[in-house]
């Protein structure tokens, strides 16, 4: 992809989600998914801090992305690990915005 082309790209973005890699290490291998949400990835720390680590903030040529890292026994503690994660940020992204005036 040309300069050009990934300048646009970037500044065309959908700025209303963010993406963040979620890799499972598990017996020598990884599983990779990705969760989209409404905030960055730091916004849920709470949730996935103890099971995954984040690798923060690397440019790879189209965008600035957050990884989160995790051991597991299994690709299925891996798989269960990450659908968790995924449906609690969903539900917290759900929620109604407690906004005072």
């Amino acid at each position: 992809m040309s300069e050009v082309a990934t300048a646009w790209s970037f500044m065309n973005r959908d700025r209303t989600k963010h993406r963040a890699d979620v890799i499972g290490n598990y017996c020598g291998a990884k599983i990779h998914n990705s969760i989209v949400s409404k905030h960055s990835i730091g916004h849920y720390e709470q949730l996935w801090s103890g099971t995954y680590r984040s690798k923060s903030d690397y440019f790879d040529g189209h965008g600035w992305f957050d990884d989160l890292i995790g051991d597991f026994e299994s690709e299925a503690a891996a798989i269960a690990a990450f659908e968790k994660l995924r449906d609690a940020i969903h539900a917290m992204d759900e929620q109604p915005s407690q906004i005072s005036d």
